[in-house]
């Protein structure tokens, strides 16, 4: 009791603290013999007064006694445990599919039960055993890569088993929302839904009836392009409509030469060498070279993991220190030649015991250079990474976080900025200076760092306690590379992070061709993040975030029948009317705002 009031920081602004006791860590309460001492201890010489409070009453007698309390503003870091953002990558892979997989489950799901006027159409209870599946491998001993073997065993099996039911259900929605579309009963035609909220172009692989694709990929699957100019939407229309770039876009090229290949497009040209490194990136709208000049970009380094205590949790600043640059590719080879794509498979060898299959693809669509990543990985406390140096200098690098984002600085000016040598994320990071920038996207990993011009993405690691196995076999992520136009509420790298982690659900249908407006926005700084039915009657919840940090009028808009529409919290109550008028209903946002729409159907 003396040490804790001795420690607490703010006794010239509280007369009062609040000491917690009990078994927390384990889940259980207060024994006996604390509530004893308790009691002793009540009012005695010396020793602070004591009384046992709920925390509800702590925090009202807090409230009215407090004064000139101290301000924090931005993030409050924890300055440990910074391992926990790469441990067991397994299991973090699983948890960031099994949401997306979800998100688009409830998605399609939602729009055809509001469409064929059926909420038994929406698996209610199969999603709701689904998200508490996902939900309990978030706590905090599993999903952050702290706990034993055993753990991870049934975290493997039961996100496994999620992710098929999941797939399951999604083809079970598509194939509703399929039949109910105005049918035509002709030749098979491309169903193809934009799940991610955003605007996109992509390159698809197509359905294996589309026999007139100009390019067959490297899988043998024939290879199209769609573009959706909704953010949410549903297009069908004919292969043939999808198999070849539109006259305003050129085709994407490879080319071999002495040193290595050059991929180009519309937007970048990349120039990599035979063994794996990225020597140039040029965007060609805004002029710039996108890597540091004389740099290797996307170098492999090896790491030495040998944190002070806590191997599973942490990771130490001075392991920056103890580095090997990972040797250059054994063998490179051009399996896409384009039109649509070109890919490059690269191959490394990390040690005796571990090696790397990489194939590297630029789309005729995007800037976005694309590093899918196979890792065979057998290391004792090693940690990988991978590094860009771009040719961009800023103070600070910006990270994308749930609903919004935030900057952290790339020096280490102070105690404060040394402790953020590695940082969670989720999509991507970012650096950006006046008119350009580069942003390092993700699929499934969420340790980064920014140190100067260098991004860097922490891939794998490899503790021995508590679990020997942790994150030994192979092992499946990508991330990609994206130059862009401006500052990064200028650029569209929020929407390319969306789609990267979002493919377009394609399918096939003998429905009419038609082109849905499912959900959009009138502003490119909201998204459309999830759309779901409501939890007690069959409405349909649209929640939306701004994601520049600005404000403003924002029009939702959508082709399904809404009857009206009001705005909720997040238990879905209603707190507010909205004028759903001829397909639309108009709402204000705030920075970084979450806001939940109810449109009854």
């Amino acid at each position: 009791a003396l040490f804790h009031v001795r420690n607490y920081k703010d006794l010239e602004r509280s007369n009062e603290s609040y000491m917690l006791f009990g078994f927390g860590d384990g889940g259980g309460g207060p024994t006996k013999e604390m509530l004893e001492r308790l009691r002793r201890m009540a009012d005695v010489d010396g020793l602070p007064r004591m009384a046992v409070r709920s925390s509800d009453e702590f925090f009202d007698r807090l409230e009215a006694d407090a004064k000139d309390l101290n301000t924090v503003v931005g993030e409050l870091y924890f300055e440990l445990h910074r391992g926990t953002y790469t441990t067991q990558a397994r299991t973090k892979r699983g948890m960031r599919k099994s949401e997306f997989l979800l998100h688009d489950v409830e998605l399609i799901a939602a729009v055809a039960s509001a469409m064929r006027g059926n909420a038994k159409a929406y698996p209610s209870q199969a999603l709701g055993e689904l998200w508490k599946t996902v939900l309990l491998n978030q706590f905090h001993d599993i999903l952050p890569g702290s706990s034993i073997h055993a753990v991870y065993e049934d975290a493997h099996a039961q996100l496994g088993a999620t992710m098929t039911t999941a797939s399951e259900l999604r083809d079970k929605a598509v194939s509703t929302l399929a039949a109910t579309l105005p049918q035509a009963k002709a030749e098979q035609r491309l169903l193809a839904i934009n799940t991610a909220g955003v605007v996109r172009r992509d390159v698809i692989e197509l359905p294996e009836a589309a026999t007139n694709a100009k390019q067959i990929g490297a899988s043998g699957k024939p290879l199209g392009v769609i573009t959706f100019m909704d953010e949410m939407g549903v297009q069908v229309q004919s292969f043939s409509d999808c198999v070849e770039l539109d006259s305003d876009t050129d085709p994407v090229t490879a080319r071999t030469t002495r040193d290595g290949f050059v991929l180009e497009n519309d937007f970048v040209r990349a120039t990599f060498l035979k063994d794996g490194a990225l020597v140039s990136l040029h965007e060609k709208r805004a002029n710039r070279e996108a890597i540091a000049d004389g740099a290797r970009a996307n170098q492999f380094v090896m790491f030495d993991d040998n944190p002070t205590n806590w191997e599973a949790w942490d990771v130490d600043v001075f392991h920056l220190e103890k580095r090997t640059n990972v040797a250059g590719a054994t063998s490179a080879k051009l399996v896409e030649k384009g039109p649509l794509r070109a890919a490059i498979t690269f191959t490394y060898q990390l040690s005796p015991k571990s090696a790397i299959r990489q194939t590297v693809t630029l789309a005729a669509t995007s800037a976005r250079v694309e590093f899918h990543t196979e890792v065979d990985w057998h290391e004792s406390k090693q940690f990988l990474k991978v590094e860009f140096p771009v040719n961009v200098r800023a103070q600070e690098a910006t990270y994308d976080v749930q609903f919004g984002h935030l900057k952290r600085p790339t020096h280490f000016n102070t105690s404060h900025d040394v402790a953020r040598f590695e940082v969670c994320a989720h999509k991507w990071a970012d650096l950006s200076e006046a008119g350009f920038g580069v942003a390092l996207l993700n699929d499934c990993k969420y340790g980064y760092a920014a140190h100067g011009n260098v991004l860097r993405l922490s891939l794998l690691r490899a503790p021995k306690s508590p679990d020997p196995e942790a994150d030994m076999g192979t092992h499946m992520f990508s991330y990609a590379l994206l130059p862009h136009v401006g500052s990064i509420v200028d650029s569209n790298v929020i929407d390319q992070a969306y789609a990267f982690n979002l493919p377009l659900v394609i399918g096939t249908t003998q429905a009419e061709a038609t082109s849905m407006n499912l959900f959009s926005v009138d502003q490119s700084n909201v998204v459309i993040e999830t759309v779901k039915k409501a939890e007690d009657s069959n409405a349909l919840i649209v929640r939306l975030y701004e994601s520049h940090g600005g404000r403003g009028a924002v029009t939702l808009s959508s082709d399904l029948a809404f009857k009206r529409a009001a705005l909720v919290n997040g238990l879905e109550e209603e707190i507010g009317n909205l004028s759903w008028q001829n397909g639309t209903v108009a709402l204000n946002v705030t920075p970084f705002q979450v806001v939940s729409v109810k449109l009854d159907v």
